[in-house]
């Protein structure tokens, strides 16, 4: 004897039907998560540091030092070749 209760109904059949429990992604484990926290550091670094080098200050000494518009290259390569790259390790140290 079969008991109906356990059979699946037929599909279209309006009523709900169990789905096979899937776990959870396992957590981050902390170095991972110390991991990702250097990256966004050392990205977040680099992007303070490109925007003192093509901003308005450096790119108006660049500009001086031209004797015309700087473009963002030449920003840039003022801020480099000047000491601008120096003076922002010795203030914002990695880590």
């Amino acid at each position: 004897m079969t008991s109906t209760a356990l059979q699946d109904p037929p599909l279209g059949s309006g009523t709900a039907q169990i789905v096979p429990f899937e776990s959870p992604k396992p957590l981050a484990t902390e170095e991972a998560l110390m991991q990702e926290i250097r990256n966004l550091r050392a990205r977040n670094r680099l992007l303070e540091q490109l925007a003192m080098a093509l901003g308005d200050i450096n790119r108006y000494y660049a500009s001086l030092h031209l004797g015309r518009s700087a473009t963002d290259n030449e920003a840039f390569d003022h801020f480099v070749m000047n000491g601008g790259k120096q003076c922002f390790d010795q203030t914002h140290p990695c880590g």
